[in-house]
């Protein structure tokens, strides 16, 4: 049970990491930024299938992300980015 909800909690910080660095710190576009995060997703989405195999556990931990991922997406879309001021 400790290692599920490690891999629940790396999944968030990944998702929302890359989101909130791309987007606020990057200071890049949003569509940069979903690009980033999709990456991300899909970069996850490729371990998992690769630890769990292409059985039901390795889609439960696919699907398992959208949730993470819809919230990263959100962060993107919300957050504004202001002038620097000169």
């Amino acid at each position: 049970m400790p290692f599920v909800i490690s891999a629940i909690v790396v999944v968030w910080i990944v998702i929302f990491g890359a989101a909130y660095l791309s987007r606020v710190v990057g200071r890049l576009s949003r569509r940069s930024s979903v690009a980033i995060v999709t990456c991300s997703y899909f970069a996850l989405s490729a371990f998992a299938l690769l630890w769990f195999g292409l059985n039901w556990d390795g889609f439960l931990g696919i699907f398992g992300m959208l949730m993470p991922y819809a919230a990263g997406i959100g962060i993107v879309m919300i957050t504004s980015i202001g002038r620097r001021p000169e």
